[in-house]
């Protein structure tokens, strides 16, 4: 972290060597199966650089995932050279073999500079695409660059895609670009010295032959000159030959290459490139179809690329504009020296100014004109340090000055005001700028290695922390610096700038015509007949960022390349992606996927065969369902009855939509149930004929019990009417309110969907239309509440949307605007703040947990959310993770009566509703002032929300955002819990690992019930609530369920349930050696899944079996470490002898597993304790009875689930544990 130099970190197989002639065999995944795990750092190298200390050479042959000390002609090609070292396990080396930072001796406890980061995973995207064009280019026969479809897994991540794509090649371009006019005016201050110099000595030759090849500008430049023929010699180089290059000449010659080479500028979302780039074309050219709109949108499209080429120029991160030997920042070296400095300063003031300039162009508050600035007019004291220290400011200031920062800090302003490059708190002025030329020589810092292209003051200008690196600079000839390899260099070698990545993305909400005019323009075809020719050439889309909508069905074109970003969800995902290219009888295409760092990924990198051949579950239809059975039986009987029960004037309703039929109002519905019942009853003879073709069974019992659901539904539905009322309003839809409620079938996909609007109602394209279809974006509401949450960032076609409100919105009169929330999209909810229990009263202490931590929340169910205007992506989304508590909602949990009683658990049936709840981790939501913008400006009466400031109390209530499911489910509740899990000893910490105990038990029979029933992981979710007892619930994920939950209730399947879970998958899989021993937690093998990404830490499986004992009735007065635990005991000794370096003896007492071993002149003994015992006044007696009859001076105790997730902190516990 020190130079930046990068390290590649790798683990040793079990079958592999110690590094001899058969060399050593790599993973990526450390091996769980070795008795000790080490680390393998690998540093890539030169070969005729010097092995560094404790270092080893060595070849990396990156196809056979293995390191060797040698060579061979066979695997010559795939080789890389390497230096390597192998380390004990979380200790990687002490010392950087680049920069020779020792950290040693250091004395915090931070033992190497060498860390873990995420490199940019849309960054490495962008080189692997770039590489894909390189390399079919040349097979299309016209020579253009070939297209390409990138496929992702989410609306996010295919607009992010999009949006770096195209935002990280532009910027790589404009570095280039700026390379190449920089070099050029090289070349042409060499030409005009040579006219100069002709011109003073009388050579017309040379001077001919120097004015031919000089351009125009610049030849136009002397030629206009008046005082050119009297001036002295050195007067005219100083005049014409300044070897620096003016910020607005370098943007000029950027912005005319950008246009002839097609390149979009960065932040103009495609519909703003869509109108300004045909006017852009003529941009250096006279035009009459040009109006004062159309100007105004040029110059903010010129004013974007300015800012694009100083942010590449003043690039303050690690490999800036000076580190690649470009130049550095200067000012106008033509123009007077400021009045006060003497001409014989001349040299030390620019390189005292330059300095300057490059620190306030690097830091945050000072870099451009819309930053904060130096606003108490001084410099931060650590640079003011470096100023005060450095001799070439005393010179050119004066010692006196240098002793009071305000008065240097005036000093300076006057100097950067002087040459226009900084306003009065010393904002960067871009206008004023100049980037002067290398020279021949460049500085290089033997410590951090940064580069130099002045001396300065012969300091390294590194600060790290505050403080000035103190290594020395060394001179060297700028040609050494060229010569080295680096990603720009390659970049402009290449030709990579050449070519433009223009990208649109085509989701799901991407309007239907707009797809069309993408899919079209990716063709390089445009509907629009005022497109053609270089217009055409600069609208054409080279890349689509796609999700699964563009897996089958759409035809566009031929297609020589597919990009999978991530790996797909499942097999025929993989399958219908790659699929898209190589369709038009092509000779080669290629399908590239990249992996994420993600174990979904990971597993399936590791396992291709399963993403090429994995079996697939057929679709089915089941008849032997009988909760959907009788709601289509008893939707049959209504529609076929409704003639004889309503009249004419009984069908009307208002609220509600159409697609469910019509059944009139709720309120018409209540007057009339008893004429419903009666003609039910009636209807004996036809409900057992439709009855037996829909189940396709001549059972009578079955029949019969059917009939009889249908009654009782019917008057179930007349009882609950009366809430139906409260929930939904009298005359609301009653045929919308059965679906919702689970009364009558879902055909097609449920009415849940929300909106995001993205441009105003009223004015933009809607144009007042009811209902809203033009300018939004919808999902699903379980998805909206987390994505479109208060100050949650949506990116859409490279603009982000910023949600600021929540709204319900009507046509009244002529415009659309906000009214109240309807009674039903609204819940008053007590959320306990340690254990996320949920429930609709107020107690003094929560159920679950006995925390009084409980907090009211105003839970809101949004129909509309509103974002500010949308402004353009310059890199980042602020958009954070949200916690999304799920939980039956209330009114559900308890209702239905066990079905039966096993061991210490308890079994039943539930119907109802869902909720998924964001309560802000806890904060909630607060009323928020109006933003100065809205992208719904005329929208009033919206609620504007923000992060609540201060957590709500019982009194004080915040906002919540919450959606709702009408599903089944399936409730397991533990009705007698053992002591120990109920006793008050549990912590806030213990309690957190019982939750994700329930947790894993809820995945792990989700897991049965999905391989005894051959489904999906999607088809189900499994949950975890608390009321008196704990409880599982795992729910169908179809609205209005699909029975499976249903089906599991029931003795005789759940029975069998547990006998599959105990026999196939605890005995017959998880325990098998080649799992148990590498799965310490759990994996893509066990309870992971793609759908379950965000619970993987926390998830285990050996908690999940050993809960599970619990709720069978074992395990009643203590649990203790079963056989399956052994491997990660074991994992645990290793961990706790690698941090300490010390080796670790492993006794199993009868209290449990104790690590015993030396650490800082003491014996120490720690007990490992079950994750799901309490630490209680039981522990302490424990630890002090095994440190009385061991003979150990410390003695202390270990949760294994904690130190598997953060060995640190769990260890540091211990230490400050003992006893």
């Amino acid at each position: 972290q020190v130079c930046g130099e990068i390290y590649y970190r790798a683990y040793r197989r079990s079958s592999s060597g110690e590094g001899g002639v058969g060399g050593l065999e790599i993973s990526n995944e450390p091996d769980r199966s070795r008795q000790t795990t080490s680390e393998i750092y690998v540093h890539q190298a030169e070969q005729s650089d010097e092995v560094p200390a404790r270092w080893t050479r060595g070849y990396l042959l990156t196809a056979m995932q293995r390191i060797s000390p040698s060579l061979t002609d066979s695997v010559r090609g795939s080789e890389v050279t390497v230096n390597f070292r192998e380390v004990e396990a979380d200790t990687p080396p002490s010392g950087c073999i680049s920069c020779g930072t020792d950290w040693s001796s250091r004395g915090d406890g931070i033992k190497s500079p060498i860390r873990t980061m995420g490199t940019g995973y849309y960054r490495f995207s962008q080189i692997l695409v770039e590489q894909l064009y390189r390399y079919l280019a040349p097979a299309e026969k016209d020579g253009t660059v070939p297209s390409c479809i990138a496929f992702s897994d989410s609306r996010r991540d295919a607009s992010r895609f999009s949006a770096e794509m195209e935002r990280n090649h532009y910027r790589d371009t404009l570095r280039a670009l700026s390379e190449e006019v920089i070099g050029s005016f090289s070349e042409v201050l060499h030409l005009k010295e040579k006219y100069i110099d002709a011109f003073h000595v009388g050579d017309e030759a040379a001077k001919k032959s120097a004015s031919e090849l000089l351009p125009k500008e610049e030849y136009k430049a002397i030629f206009i000159d008046a005082e050119f023929e009297r001036l002295p010699v050195e007067e005219l180089r100083s005049r014409h030959l300044q070897p620096s290059v003016s910020f607005s000449q370098l943007s000029a010659a950027v912005e005319v290459y950008l246009l002839d080479s097609y390149v979009p500028f960065d932040g103009l979302g495609i519909e703003t490139q869509r109108k300004v780039i045909p006017k852009l074309k003529s941009f250096y050219k006279p035009s009459g179809s040009r109006d004062e709109r159309d100007d105004e949108r040029l110059r903010r499209a010129e004013n974007l690329l300015r800012r694009n080429i100083r942010e590449v120029i003043t690039d303050s991160l690690g490999r800036d504009f000076e580190s690649l030997g470009f130049g550095w920042l200067t000012v106008d070296r033509s123009a007077p020296l400021p009045s006060g400095v003497p001409a014989e300063q001349r040299d030390d003031f620019y390189t005292f100014i330059d300095m300057v300039l490059r620190f306030l162009s690097f830091y945050y508050r000072t870099r451009h004109k819309d930053e904060v600035g130096l606003d108490s007019f001084v410099f931060p004291n650590y640079f003011y340090q470096v100023i005060a220290d450095n001799a070439v400011a005393a010179r050119v200031v004066g010692a006196e000055v240098l002793e009071d920062n305000s008065r240097i800090f005036e000093k300076v302003r006057d100097y950067l005001q002087h040459y226009s490059v900084a306003d009065e708190y010393l904002r960067i002025l871009i206008d004023g700028l100049y980037i002067h030329l290398p020279g021949s020589h460049f500085w290089e810092c033997d410590n951090c290695r940064s580069i130099h292209m002045f001396q300065a003051d012969g300091q390294c200008r590194t600060i790290k922390h505050r403080q000035r690196c103190s290594g020395e600079l060394k001179e060297n000839p700028i040609d050494l610096l060229s010569e080295r390899s680096n990603y720009y260099k390659e970049f402009r070698e290449e030709g990579r700038y050449k070519y433009p990545i223009r990208t649109a993305e085509i989701i799901g909400h991407t309007p239907a015509e707009e797809q069309r005019n993408r899919q079209l323009a990716f063709q390089g075809k445009f509907l629009d007949q005022d497109i053609s020719g270089p217009v055409a050439n600069a609208l054409k889309l080279d890349l689509l960022s796609v999700t699964t909508t563009m897996e089958a069905g759409v035809d566009i074109g031929g297609l020589k390349s597919v990009f999978l970003a991530g790996m797909p969800p499942r097999r025929f995902n993989y399958q219908q992606r790659v699929g898209r290219a190589g369709r038009r009888r092509d000779r080669l295409s290629v399908a590239l996927t990249f992996c994420k760092g993600q174990k979904h990924d990971e597993y399936y990198f590791d396992r291709p065969e399963l993403m090429l051949a994995e079996k697939t579950a057929s679709p089915k239809l089941d008849s032997e369902n009988i909760e959907i059975l009788v709601r289509v039986v008893t939707k049959w009987f209504m529609n076929w009855h409704v003639n004889e029960v309503y009249s004419q004037d009984d069908f009307q309703y208002d609220g509600g939509g159409e697609n469910s039929g019509k059944l009139g109002s709720i309120e018409v519905f209540q007057g009339k149930v008893e004429t419903w019942l009666d003609a039910m009853s009636s209807a004996e003879v036809e409900l057992r004929e439709i009855s037996q073709k829909l189940s396709g069974t001549q059972d009578e019992a079955l029949v019969s019990h059917m009939i009889g659901l249908c009654i009782a539904r019917l008057e179930q539905a007349g009882r609950d009417s009366e809430i139906w009322c409260q929930k939904y309003g009298s005359g609301y839809s009653l045929s919308e309110v059965l679906v919702k409620e689970g009364y009558f079938p879902l055909y097609g996909m449920p009415e849940r969907d929300v909106s995001l609007l993205t441009e105003d109602p009223n004015t933009g394209s809607n144009e007042r239309d009811w209902p809203i279809t033009e300018g939004l974006v919808s999902r699903s509401e379980d998805i909206a509440i987390a994505e479109f949450a208060p100050g949650q960032e949506y990116l859409i076609d490279k603009r982000r949307y910023k949600s600021s409100a929540i709204g319900w919105l009507e046509k009244n009169g002529r415009d659309i605007s906000a009214v109240p929330p309807p009674q039903h999209m609204q819940r008053v909810l007590y959320i306990c703040g340690r254990c996320s229990n949920v429930s609709d009263h107020a107690e003094e202490t929560c159920r679950s947990c006995g925390s009084d931590q409980i907090a009211l929340f105003s839970a809101k169910r949004p129909k509309y959310y509103v974002p500010e205007s949308a402004v353009g992506y310059r890199g980042y989304v602020d958009s954070e993770p949200q916690s999304i508590i799920t939980t039956p909602a209330p009114e559900v949990r308890g209702n239905g009566e066990a079905q039966h009683i096993f061991g210490a658990g308890a079994v039943s049936s539930l119907v109802g509703n869902v909720l998924r709840i964001n309560a802000n981790s806890g904060l909630g939501y607060q009323v928020a002032a109006i933003p100065e913008s809205s992208a719904a400006e005329s929208v009033s009466g919206v609620t504007h929300l923000a992060s609540s400031t201060e957590p709500p109390t019982r009194e004080i209530s915040a906002y919540a955002l919450y959606s709702e499911q009408y599903t089944s489910l399936l409730q397991i509740t533990l009705s007698s819990a053992p002591e120990y899990i109920k006793s008050g000893e549990y912590d806030a910490t213990s309690l957190g690992i019982l939750n994700a105990a329930h947790g894993s038990l809820a995945e792990l029979i989700k897991m049965g019930i999905v391989l005894i029933e051959d489904i999906e992981p999607n088809e189900m979710t499994a949950s975890v609530q608390r009321e008196e007892n704990w409880g599982i619930y795992i729910a169908d994920t179809l609205d209005n369920g699909s029975g499976y939950s249903t089906k599991y209730s029931r003795p005789e399947n759940f029975s069998e349930l547990l006998g599959y879970i105990e026999t196939n998958i605890f005995e017959g899989y998880l325990t098998h050696h080649d799992h148990d021993v590498s799965c310490v937690s759990s994996c893509y093998r066990c309870l992971r899944n793609y759908e379950n990404r965000l619970l993987h830490e926390s998830l285990d499986w050996r908690l999940a079996i050993d809960l599970l004992e619990i709720y069978k009735g074992n395990h009643v007065e203590r649990i203790e470490f079963g056989r399956h635990w052994r491997s990660v005991v074991e994992r645990s000794s290793q961990i706790i002898g690698n941090l300490n370096r010390v080796p670790v003896v492993l006794d199993w007492k009868e209290s449990g597993p104790v690590l015993r071993f030396e650490s800082q002149g003491s014996a120490w003994a720690v007990l490992l304790t079950h994750p799901l015992m309490p630490m209680g006044q039981e522990l302490i007696e424990t630890l002090l009875q095994i440190k009385d009859t061991s003979g150990v001076d410390m003695c202390s105790s270990i949760n294994p689930y904690l130190l598997l997730r953060d060995p640190v902190g769990e260890a540091t516990r211990c230490s400050n544990a003992r006893v």
